[in-house]
């Protein structure tokens, strides 16, 4: 997390690639969770004190103080149900890439 590193003093800078390739998290209680009550706890927490917490640590958290500098990002979000569709395909396209296993591979492009 190179600006986390270097707010805290670390020889380093960044930028980021336009379009920055984006993904969001999310927070829900199932249905039939075993725990209920403390599934809404939880729930509470990460979107009270959690979101502090995860602020202390400087990772960017949904609030609105933080729009102005997410909008300096050409920001393109991950498609979740794209990527859950073909999961095991994007996998191996990754740990490929990481890895440097293999040889090409295609890339589809966006139907909409």
């Amino acid at each position: 997390m190179p600006e986390q590193s270097r707010k805290s003093g670390a020889p380093i800078n960044w930028f980021a690639l336009a379009p920055t390739v984006a993904y969001t998290d999310g927070i829900g209680v199932m249905k039939r969770a075993p725990h209920p009550h403390a599934a809404v706890l939880f729930y509470d927490f990460v979107l009270s004190d959690g979101l502090t917490l995860l602020a202390e640590l400087n990772h960017v958290i949904s609030h609105r103080r933080n729009e102005p500098y997410l909008r300096k990002f050409d920001l393109k979000f991950i498609e979740l149900d794209a990527v859950l569709a073909d999961y095991d395909r994007w996998t191996r396209i990754f740990e490929d890439t990481i890895y440097g296993r293999g040889g090409g591979f295609s890339v589809p492009t966006a139907s909409h």
